[in-house]
């Protein structure tokens, strides 16, 4: 999930601030979550990792509402409030998994937040620009 994040928060910032700089981001943040990770398994200290995890949370929509250069911005919109569907999910993983019994609210994250990504495709994204062949 932190690989993802922070892959579509550097495609934010490539989309609605510089391309250049989300370009040049991209590999420094993937590093950044990948040692959030890291951290927080071998230290058992989880504040690194939340960092990581709700900066680009706070941060996507800033740059959604001030930096819009004429983009499209329903499904980066849709895809973050499927994000944090999803993380209530993982919170309440426990009370979802006895409600339900047969699947978890940690199942569910990844399903909702895969549906986020699905809806962002779909809204951002047409078939002329996205699964075109090369002429």
């Amino acid at each position: 999930m932190t690989i993802a994040f922070m892959a579509l928060f550097s495609i934010v910032i490539e989309k609605f601030v510089s391309k250049n700089r989300g370009i040049k981001l991209l590999f420094p943040i993937l590093v950044l979550g990948l040692l959030s990770v890291y951290y927080w398994k071998t230290n058992n200290d989880l504040r690194f990792y939340a960092f990581i995890q709700f900066y680009p949370m706070i941060a996507i929509p800033i740059i959604l509402i001030f930096f819009k250069k004429n983009q499209q911005t329903s499904g980066y919109w849709y895809l973050l409030i499927a994000y944090i569907i999803a993380k209530l999910f993982e919170h309440f993983d426990r009370e979802i998994h006895q409600f339900l019994t047969i699947i978890s609210g940690h199942s569910l994250k990844h399903i909702i937040a895969a549906f986020g990504l699905y809806l962002l495709l779909k809204t951002n994204f047409t078939k002329a620009t996205f699964f075109s062949t090369p002429q």
